[in-house]
């Protein structure tokens, strides 16, 4: 039974990221669709996440979905002005940050994700570390990446320790 379950919530989550990609466009459902039942199909067994407790949290995925817009909208505004000044005060760089999530779908979402906070770019994954390009060293952008990681955590139901 646990084992429908998953793959009812994974296909909600395709679905809802479907409608999400095509603005609710209902003729986008001719290859939304078959692509997401491929994706299901294709999805690791989930042998690997039994040996990782977690619980999923709707209420956790229903603020991370926010979090989500909320980020891909002040991204758009951030290269937007980025792009349409004269004086791009740029101080690029990268820096390693230490992910604290546990299973191993969390941290393949938090990887996946790290690009919505305005300025920043997942670069690289190795071990237990995410190699992140950032635009400039402004102390909000590390702390953008924190509370995406946060916002992830909620919805597997994991407790991080503190960064």
């Amino acid at each position: 039974m646990k084992k429908n379950a998953n793959w009812v919530f994974w296909g909600l989550v395709l679905a809802s990221i479907w409608l999400l990609l095509s603005q609710g466009d209902i003729a986008s459902w001719v290859i939304g669709l078959p692509f997401i039942l491929i994706a299901m199909a294709l999805r690791p067994s989930g042998q690997q996440s039994q040996n990782k407790e977690s619980t999923f949290n709707l209420t956790g995925l229903l603020r991370f979905s926010y979090f989500f817009f909320i980020e891909s909208f002040r991204g758009a505004i951030d290269i937007s002005r980025r792009v349409l000044t004269t004086d791009l005060k740029l101080d690029p760089y990268f820096y390693e940050y230490s992910i604290r999530l546990r299973h191993p779908v969390a941290r393949q979402l938090f990887v996946n994700t790290i690009s919505l906070v305005p300025g920043t770019l997942s670069a690289d994954w190795f071990n237990e570390n995410a190699r992140i390009h950032s635009l400039d060293k402004q102390p909000q952008l590390k702390q953008g990446v924190i509370q995406l990681e946060n916002r992830i955590a909620s919805i597997f139901g994991e407790q991080l320790d503190g960064h």
